[in-house]
């Protein structure tokens, strides 16, 4: 358990439960305990995980962290100048400026996950109606007239039961709240799958904006990040395996526009699936 505000016993009875510490859970945790409210979150896994996901934030989001408590400092920001769109064709056609400040906020940052997600849980460390227990599953829910019931397992299959005033679900987009209480998308929707490669030690070569290449065949978005890192986004061509795109030499030749083998240092790569549904 990486969190102090971790119980080494379940609580059996809370207001509020929270399903899910990942940025959302960890986020609307914290901001009930700025207002006492008393509240338990849990999650079936016990880290932050490290892979690379979301990496920008725009003034509106940030006025919302800014609610919840962090302070400026709380995690590493990139202000991004401008947005800028490219075609093979055309060259650039269109650019956005995001420079400057909105309601005292950058337009637009970018940012490392894990260092948001650390800053937010501890957040929750600092709030005393906050409760966190990882390592536990959401199985099923009971609503009650005034009350829902939580059942829950543990990593041995144990199983557990929390009564709340209220439950939210913060699981993710295959989320199990959603599922149990009738709750599934609707609508049509397309899926692709996307490479993202974070590298690192980029401190004086990155580009200062973002940029996306707007190239039918292979879109490829673009962008600064800070720590000195720097991240490529290729959609995958149907066939395509996630094996045969991570190899190093794959890689190599995809950033090859922009960067040699030898001068790169990967941090991370990793296939994801974009939903995007009407």
């Amino acid at each position: 358990m990486d969190n102090k505000n971790n119980t080494t016993t379940l609580p059996t009875e809370t207001d509020v439960l929270i399903v899910g510490y990942g940025p959302v859970g960890a986020a609307f945790a914290a901001l009930l305990g700025r207002y006492r409210v008393k509240a338990l979150v849990i999650d079936k896994q016990h880290e932050i995980l490290r892979m690379p996901r979301a990496i920008a934030l725009d003034n509106e989001a940030l006025r919302m962290l800014q609610l919840i408590g962090l302070p400026e400092n709380a995690f590493a920001k990139r202000v991004i100048p401008e947005v800028k769109m490219h075609c093979p064709l055309v060259g650039q056609f269109s650019r956005a400026n995001t420079s400057g400040c909105i309601d005292g906020h950058p337009k637009l940052v970018t940012f490392y996950q894990p260092d948001l997600e650390a800053a937010l849980r501890e957040q929750v460390h600092h709030q005393p109606s906050l409760s966190v227990c990882t390592g536990y599953e959401l199985q099923d829910v009971q609503q009650h007239a005034d009350h829902v019931e939580a059942f829950l397992t543990d990593a041995q299959g144990l199983a557990f039961t929390v009564k709340a005033k209220y439950l939210v679900g913060a699981d993710g987009a295959s989320s199990r709240v959603r599922t149990l209480i009738g709750q599934e998308f609707t609508g049509q929707s397309y899926v692709e799958d996307w490479l993202i490669v974070d590298a690192n030690n980029r401190e004086t070569e990155a580009i200062d904006h973002v940029e996306f290449l707007c190239d039918h065949r292979r879109p490829t978005p673009h962008m600064p990040a800070p720590g000195g890192r720097e991240r490529w986004e290729f959609m995958l061509h149907p066939g395509e395996r996630r094996e045969e795109m991570e190899r190093p030499e794959r890689i190599a030749e995809l950033l090859a526009p922009w960067v040699k083998a030898s001068d790169l240092s990967i941090e991370r790569t990793a296939v994801y699936r974009f939903h995007a549904r009407c």
